[in-house]
């Protein structure tokens, strides 16, 4: 809309879009985390609507901490992010894979082995 009222501008300009932080904190500290949570709720409570927050592992236990501890938050929904579900889940199939079965023609049975 700007872009019409001013003809001397150019079409194409490169334009940076980058996020900034919301919070001036650590990211990593509980109280970064909580004032967050609290103004995601804040908004939440306004539109009446339900929050999902998805956080890396992390920042998810701490959150999830949080959450557990202040009925005011027991609301939001927390998603662990893709990433660490998917080495989440991955680190317990590697957890499965330290044993490993065995069938032999002689033995059809199936031998657990520690690797």
């Amino acid at each position: 809309m700007q872009l019409h009222d001013k003809p001397q501008c150019q079409q194409n300009e490169v334009a940076a879009i980058s996020f900034l932080p919301m919070i001036d904190l650590n990211p990593s500290d509980i109280n970064c985390v909580y004032s967050t949570l609290s103004f995601v709720q804040d908004i939440a409570n306004r539109y009446s609507v339900t929050p999902v927050l998805t956080f890396d592992q992390p920042l998810f236990a701490k959150a999830t901490l949080i959450t557990q501890s202040e009925k005011s938050m027991s609301s939001i929904v927390l998603r662990l992010g893709d990433f660490h579900t998917q080495m989440s889940f991955l680190g317990s199939i590697g957890h499965l894979c330290t044993y490993i079965s065995v069938a032999t023609p002689d033995n059809p049975f199936v031998v657990i082995k520690k690797v």
